[in-house]
């Protein structure tokens, strides 16, 4: 989401599996631009149980960085690359084209 001009909000929701992957709740996320480039980070809300969580992630583009092209996550317990598909819709929820 794109809630004002270099803001960028990412709401991620994840499912641990069973038995439990150790360190699942220390994802450590970096957004970048499509040039490597890396967005602020301005936090995060978040909380979950079991085998869910989810978390808001809140990220600003700096001087020298573009729009989000790429979000990577880092899960310092364990190394495996992933692609997971997903976009950047500048549209905001709820309003109609």
């Amino acid at each position: 989401m794109n809630p004002s001009e270099r803001q960028w909000v990412i709401t991620l929701v994840a499912y641990n599996s069973d038995p439990p992957i150790p360190g699942f709740g220390d994802l450590k996320p970096i957004l970048l631009d499509e040039k490597g480039n890396e967005l602020n980070g301005h936090g995060s809300l978040g909380g979950g149980g079991g085998d869910r969580s989810e978390t808001r992630l809140m990220f600003h583009q700096g001087p020298g960085s573009g729009p989000p092209a790429k979000l990577v996550l880092r899960m310092p317990t364990m190394v495996r690359q992933l692609k997971i598909p997903f976009s950047f819709d500048r549209k905001k929820p709820g309003v109609a084209d």
